[in-house]
């Protein structure tokens, strides 16, 4: 465990008794001034015009019985502020830089940051909706007895005046998880000083208030059509925490690769009763997180003794199905990983795709599997090679999926699981004889809808077993829009991934279902550098490349009434990884999924009700992008310290001369002739 230092200082016992009292009453102060150059963009702040330096022996003061989550993210960040050698390439603005005063640069320190989180053992569980809030204060207070009473225009009133002894820093936040949030944005407030390396805070007094918009912020990354080193995940994870991201979307399983170490499962054990009565997956389970930080879940009350699982060579998945044996993940490095994560305040959902995208299973069991790599025509039979679905009528392909999922879902202590059941291929079905000789016999028909029964019921077999393990399932739209599946209408909590139009999110959301967005229009990151694809001398990419000012227009709510919003969790960033491996993980997602990040935590307009833009409504000044770009510009290098090697958005000229490189005001941007 790192170490950190604690001070049981009258700072921090002024912070339980006498920490801001606006703050507690009144969440929503107006924005005053101008923004610190933070990323995400906090939901309220006010600041001031005053430097301050920071002591070399600045700590933060944690409480006795703080979690060692925060006690270890307390030492990471002071580690960060004090040995990064990152220096700003933005300037600050000429008039901010007029109105600086830094006269008592110096002569007054902040010597600590006092923290004080409501929950400070960590029994409130790290999941959906969990509170993530912060208020975050750099001023000060005459009498060192009164109550620090600070609000928005107060600190608007004393900008100018200079700070007395009482100067302090104090961060409160209900959940050690929205403490973390408030010292990564602590972070990006303190700088290095390039002429004598001392570390420097502008603009205060400072006032934060910051929550998130949408609970739910992702990445997604497949690990299975290229392989990525833990090293590589495990460094997506700290740029993750960067940018306040809260979810790490695990496609861990996909035709091209099955990369999951697994274990032989030995005949014996308990296995649910498959007649129980058909709601079988309405929420019986439930998810504790104790002071350990160990999920423990609370079985279904109907679960029974019958048949002992079967013999299964499980470990030849990986074994014949990964790319080697040192493209793969053990079940060690994955609950390290989880963990990892979670001390970053990042949950992460697995998903192993199916019944599509099933190749990676065949070498171990050809037996469940059908249309394998349909060379040289797999359009056939899937959208990209290698094609490959499981055999939903063949019944060990359901003793398969149970004990992957066995040994798979316990590693991963989040609540949700993914599914992923798109791209299912039909045809892929139509010429499997054990497919067509079974809907023959019980007079399904061989058409789109006989074929959606079989998934219904492949669907609703699978989804019996995630919610058995205490799993709410998650799964691609198609299932719900494509297929119209009865068990994914009759289960409204299955949370439904669209990652197409806003239109199918309204369709959805219509549906009485929570939903997942991320259009590929606007944040599929690997869009836009070409196909893959051996003989196609065109060479284009099936969808466009969004630039970070594309990613930053999306609005996820986009023609949705206040109520069908609240269905909308949030949304992801996703990374498929046809084009993607160590070498260009960093730059094909950074700095452009930040701007991702952002909209999901604080919006991308000032001037909306919602804090999205609604481009229809809205004037397209009204979108935050010129005022964003100096600050996802500065974001950029920052990562780029922390070794995320994140792409430049312009010339390294440009970010130093903030707006000399905007489209020249007299001529015409071309979108603005586009009919």
């Amino acid at each position: 465990m790192l170490h950190v230092f604690y001070s049981i200082s009258a700072a921090v016992a002024l912070v339980s008794n006498v920490f801001l009292l606006s703050l507690l009453v009144n969440p929503d102060p107006h924005p005053v001034g101008v923004q610190a150059a933070i990323w995400p963009k906090p939901a309220y702040a006010c600041q001031g015009h005053r430097t301050v330096q920071v002591s070399s022996q600045f700590q933060f003061n944690l409480p006795q019985d703080a979690h060692p989550r925060l006690v270890e993210g307390a030492a990471r960040y002071r580690n960060r502020i004090f040995n990064s050698d990152f220096v700003s390439p933005v300037p600050m603005s000429v008039e901010d830089a007029e109105a600086e005063d830094r006269s008592q640069v110096g002569t007054l320190e902040l010597k600590s940051l006092a923290i004080d989180v409501e929950d400070r053992t960590g029994i409130i569980a790290l999941g959906l909706g969990i509170d993530e809030s912060y208020r975050l204060a750099i001023a000060y207070d005459e009498d060192p007895d009164a109550e620090f009473e600070l609000d928005a225009a107060a600190c608007k009133k004393i900008a100018k005046e200079p700070f007395g002894q009482g100067f302090k820093g104090i961060l409160k936040a209900k959940t050690i998880y929205g403490a973390l949030h408030g010292l990564e944005t602590f972070s990006h407030l303190v700088t290095n000083n390039p002429h004598d390396g001392t570390r420097e805070i502008a603009q205060t007094p400072l006032l934060v208030h910051d929550r998130p918009l949408f609970p739910h912020r992702g990445v997604l990354l497949d690990t299975s059509r290229n392989f990525l080193s833990m090293v590589s995940l495990y460094r997506t994870i700290d740029a993750m925490a960067m940018n306040k991201f809260n979810v790490f979307h695990w496609h861990i399983v996909d035709s091209p690769s099955f990369p999951i170490v697994l274990d032989d499962q030995v005949a014996g054990g308990e296995e649910a009763d498959e007649d129980e009565n058909e709601d079988s997956g309405r929420g019986d389970t439930e998810s504790n997180e104790g002071e350990t930080g160990e999920y423990v879940y609370k079985e279904r009350k109907h679960k029974t003794q019958t048949s002992s699982r079967p013999n299964l060579p499980l470990s030849q998945l990986a074994a014949k199905g990964a790319f080697s044996d040192k493209m793969v993940y053990s079940k060690k490095e994955i609950i390290d990983f989880v963990d990892y994560a979670m001390n970053r305040g990042i949950r992460v959902i697995p998903e192993v795709d199916m019944p599509g995208h099933a190749w990676s299973w065949s070498k171990a069991f050809p037996e469940i599997t059908t249309c394998l790599d349909g060379f040289p025509s797999y359009s056939r039979f899937s959208a990209e090679p290698p094609s490959g679905q499981l055999n939903p009528v063949h019944p060990k392909t359901y003793q398969v999926i149970q004990g992957v999922y066995d040994q798979v879902l316990p590693l991963f202590k989040d609540k949700f699981a993914h599914g992923g059941a798109d791209e299912v291929n039909f045809n892929c079905w139509n010429t499997t004889a054990s497919v067509t000789e079974l809907m023959e016999r019980k007079n399904i028909p061989r058409s789109k809808e006989g074929f959606d029964r079989i998934l219904d019921e492949f669907t609703e077999r699978q989804h019996g077993m995630l919610r058995q393990a205490g799993k709410r399932p998650i799964v691609w739209e198609e299932p719900l829009l494509a297929h119209d599946l009865k068990t994914i209408k009759k289960n409204k909590d299955t949370v439904v991934q669209v990652w197409t139009s806003a239109e199918n999110i309204k369709k959805t959301v219509r549906q009485g279902h929570d939903v997942i967005t991320g259009s590929a229009d606007y944040w599929y990151m690997d869009c836009g550098f070409g196909d893959w694809l051996g003989n196609w001398t065109m060479g284009k990419s099936w969808c466009a490349y969004s630039d970070w000012q594309k990613a930053y227009s999306f609005n996820p709510l986009q023609g949705l009434n206040a109520k069908e919003s609240k269905k909308v969790l949030g949304g992801e960033a996703l990374l498929w990884g046809e084009q993607v491996d160590n070498t260009n993980l960093d730059t094909k997602l950074w700095p452009r999924a930040s701007a991702v990040a952002e909209v999901l935590w604080s919006g991308n307009s000032d001037d909306s009700s919602t804090g999205l833009w609604d481009g229809r409504k809205q004037h397209k000044n009204t979108l935050r992008t010129i005022e964003a770009l100096n600050r996802i510009n500065e974001h950029r290098f920052r990562m780029e310290a922390e070794n995320i090697l994140a792409e430049p958005l312009q010339p390294l000229w440009c970010v130093k001369n903030p707006g000399h490189c905007n489209w020249p005001i007299l001529d015409t941007k071309p979108e603005d002739t586009e009919s």
